[in-house]
Parts: structure tokens; C-alpha cells; sequence
């Protein structure tokens, strides 16, 4: 985690996948990377940071993905400083066209952050950020292996807001337009592994495990 301004700085920027088929539940856990630039009152900060969120995703319809994610860490570090940290995130896809097993979609993802400090002198502060894809999927199968690879633009908006009694300027993303490319490989047991890299400032790594049922 870097110093950003007073404040350690943590978010998440996310893109959780493709469409799934309708009533396909699938709950894992995801390895996020953030590497990202924030400015504000004329100053402009390195921002990275890791974290582990549990995902839910669920087809709604064959036409629509509902996502969900929660992450928390009660007894996480900075400098040697107690903070309690947690992430929550919704999002929904929807089939734009389709064409043969060629499936495009677009969907927007929301979520929020918190630190709060038990520290005299540390400034919570709350991030929010709202990300919008344009995803095109289309299945592959070598010998008896099936798997997607999925991937288009992204518009990723974040601001990190320093909370009362701290008054000082926000922290906006530099860049917002970046782009993501992933591929998801199911198992016949029903175990999913996903991997995706997406741009915006830098490449940021995203890893899931997951279960469908």
C-alpha cells in the first residue's frame, strides 16, 4: 500500500466476467491488483494496492449476469497502525448482440471502500467507483478442454474521499478509459479458474477460484 496525501489509499476497479447462462450460480475468490495514478490539489500520487474479495456472480436470465463482492480484513497494517478495512461492489451485464456462440455485453459495476483508524492523527477515508465494460465472449474447445476468452473497453471512475473531521481535496483518478482481456476455464466438476489483465495507468492482474453450481 503507498502514502497518498495523509492517507493510505486502497480500491478496487473491477471487471467480474462474461455473461453466465441462466440460473448458473458461481461464488469464488478473487487476487485483485490496483495500480493506479490519482491526483488532486495539484499533487499526483502512485496508488496500489492487493486485495481478496469473495464474488458472487448469478445468470439472472440467458441475457443477464448479476455480480456481488465482499472483502474485509478487521486486523489489517499500515506503518504498524490498526485499521479496519472493507470493500462492497454490485454490478449487472446485459446481452447487447449475439451471433452464432459469439455473445457481446455491457454492464456497469459499483462499490464502495472503507478504512477507519484507530490511530489519533489518521484520516478514514471512503473510495468509490463505478466501472463500465464492453465484453465480447466466445467459447473455444482444443480436444476435450472448453474455455472463453472475453475481453473490450472499460471506463473506470474512482474518487477517494477523505471522511470528517479531515477536510482535505479528494483524489480522482488520472486516466479513466484502459481496456481488459481475460479467459475462464471451466472444469467438469464444476471448478472455474478466471484470469484477466486490465488497462488503465498500468496492467493490473485479476486471479479467481470459483465453484458453479
Amino acid at each position: 500500500m503507498l502514502f497518498l496525501a495523509g492517507w493510505p489509499a486502497g480500491a478496487s476497479a473491477e471487471v467480474l466476467g462474461p455473461l453466465l447462462s441462466k440460473g448458473t450460480l458461481e461464488i469464488g475468490i478473487m487476487e485483485r491488483e490496483v495500480d493506479r495514478v490519482v491526483e488532486g490539489g495539484g499533487k499526483s500520487e502512485d496508488w496500489k494496492w492487493w486485495d481478496y474479495p469473495v464474488t458472487i456472480r448469478y445468470g439472472v436470465t440467458a441475457n443477464a449476469t448479476v455480480s456481488f463482492e465482499l472483502s474485509g480484513d478487521p486486523n489489517a497494517m499500515f506503518n504498524e497502525i490498526d485499521v479496519v478495512q472493507y470493500t462492497v461492489g454490485a454490478g449487472i451485464s446485459t446481452l447487447v448482440w449475439s451471433h452464432d456462440e459469439f455473445l457481446v455485453s455491457t454492464g456497469l459495476h459499483y462499490y464502495r471502500r472503507l478504512d477507519v483508524y484507530g490511530e489519533p492523527g489518521w484520516c478514514d477515508f471512503q473510495t468509490q467507483g463505478i466501472d463500465w465494460e464492453l465484453l465480447g465472449q466466445q467459447p473455444f474447445e482444443i480436444g476435450r478442454v472448453g474455455f472463453t476468452i472475453w475481453g473490450g473497453p472499460t471506463v473506470s471512475y474512482v474518487v477517494l474521499q477523505p471522511q470528517a473531521p479531515c477536510v482535505e481535496t479528494n483524489l480522482v483518478g488520472e486516466q479513466v478509459f484502459g481496456g481488459v482481456v481475460g479467459a475462464t476455464l471451466p472444469s467438469r466438476m464444476g471448478i472455474v479458474l478466471q484470469g484477466s489483465f486490465v488497462w488503465i495507468d498500468d496492467p493490473e492482474y485479476r486471479l479467481n477460484l470459483g465453484f458453479r453450481f
